[in-house]
């Protein structure tokens, strides 16, 4: 009987190993994909710095637009029925 009890736990755990290294697969290729991901966004954003270094400047109004203000809620409402 001890024998059998052995025979079944090695079982069980020869299938949590196999689930297991299922899951690590499964992690490693998300990983693969994220980091694939990762390197074409920041290929992506040096493209774009690099073009905004060789873009030319605005004109200074251009460059000292005033910020929009961020309402309030309380006061986006009312501004919002106003604009329909």
């Amino acid at each position: 009987m001890r024998y059998d009890q052995l025979v079944t736990d090695l079982q069980i755990m020869q299938g949590r190993i196999e689930e297991n290294n299922f899951h690590m697969k499964e992690l490693a290729q998300k990983l693969d994909d994220k980091t694939y991901k990762i390197s074409e966004l920041t290929s992506r954003v040096e493209q774009l710095e690099s073009k905004l270094k060789s873009a030319p400047t605005g004109t200074a109004a251009q460059e000292k637009k005033p910020e929009a203000k961020a309402l309030e809620p309380s006061e986006a409402y009312p501004a919002a029925q106003d604009g329909l």
